[in-house]
């Protein structure tokens, strides 16, 4: 599903909350980051497809929900009905970003699909003791965007929920990106991957582009000059190269469904709010809830400036399908 018809493209404008008309726009930045952002917002990046039956919503409400007892997940059209259906759900970065993909050339940009390593210690210090960098399988998609007339080259992603940027970044060593939080800030470099040498088992290894995200450890602002503030640390790596559509499926089949994949063990939704910040769900496998009997999944909900709203949340299909339709408008 490369390219959207009109008619499916209108239909994630409307799933998005956008004009339709924007169908017929011409190409810009101003869109560009228009749609991204829209989509951030309103499609959640959630893995409930592979733990949650298809008539979950069916069953006994008491019932408990397993890990792994749902299905993979199958990119292009059976994806796009997923989001754009009557569901009204989200989907993994490979999902989401060649849904995405698939909208914006149909409104007439050129996108770029390629894999990105993950980094394996997602959030953590590298400055802490006993810190040893990781870096996971290519397990991620990401999106370059450009179109006719364009002057650079933008990296589009909607697959870390709340953790990047709302806006797409420049593709270019150096590039910084916007922030709804003051507290942190993004920057893409370009060189060899970060804090690994692969020489010795990666001979032909290429330079590649890193995404980055700032942490602030002290202050209520972003200060990225002063290192004793905060941290930089990366979330994936990746290199300029188009992937076709059956190595997409199967790095997407990998990340569903082998034991050692994250998410196979993480039941988790997550969504950005406009003014910053997101809501978040998730459940690990054997996630307890101290004084109480059987498994429990948390809601978490934070943003600039607001306090923190979080809740348990039971692990059967009752409690469940009350969360995902409440905070997350899936329509089961």
């Amino acid at each position: 599903m490369s390219k959207l018809s009109k008619e499916q493209a209108v239909r994630y404008l409307n799933r998005i909350g956008l004009d339709a008309s924007l169908v017929d726009a011409t190409p810009s930045l101003e869109l560009l980051n228009a749609i991204h952002f829209a989509s951030l917002q309103k499609i959640p990046f959630e893995s409930s497809m592979l733990h949650l039956p298809a008539d979950v919503a069916t069953l006994p409400p008491d019932t408990p929900i397993k890990l792994g007892g749902g299905d993979t997940i199958y990119l292009g059209e059976p994806t796009f009905e997923r989001i754009c259906g009557p569901l009204n759900a989200g989907s993994l970065c490979f999902g989401l970003n060649g849904t995405l993909a698939s909208c914006l050339r149909a409104i007439g940009f050129r996108v770029s699909e390629a894999k990105g390593l993950m980094n394996g210690r997602m959030g953590k210090n590298p400055s802490q003791e006993g810190f040893e960098w990781k870096w996971a399988g290519t397990t991620h998609s990401v999106l370059v965007v450009d179109w006719e007339g364009s002057q650079s080259r933008y990296i589009a992603d909607l697959g870390f929920g709340g953790a990047q940027s709302h806006l797409c970044i420049e593709l270019k060593d150096g590039a910084r990106g916007e922030s709804l939080d003051p507290k942190t800030a993004f920057k893409v470099t370009y060189g060899p991957l970060p804090h690994h040498d692969l020489s010795s088992v990666f001979p032909d290894s290429e330079p590649r582009y890193t995404y980055w995200r700032w942490e602030t450890t002290q202050g209520d602002v972003a200060t990225v000059e002063d290192p004793s503030t905060g941290y930089w640390w990366p979330l994936f790596s990746f290199l300029l190269q188009s992937v076709n559509s059956t190595d997409l499926e199967v790095a997407s089949h990998y990340a569903c469904t082998h034991r050692d994949a994250t998410f196979t063990s993480l039941l988790m939704v997550n969504v950005y709010k406009p003014g910053g910040g997101f809501k978040n769900f998730g459940f690990r496998r054997g996630g307890k809830r101290e004084g109480y009997e059987g498994e429990w999944a948390q809601f978490e909900e934070d943003g600039p400036g607001e306090e923190t709203r979080e809740y348990w949340v039971e692990m059967k299909t009752g409690p469940l399908v009350e969360v995902l339709t409440k905070e997350f408008g899936f329509r089961f």
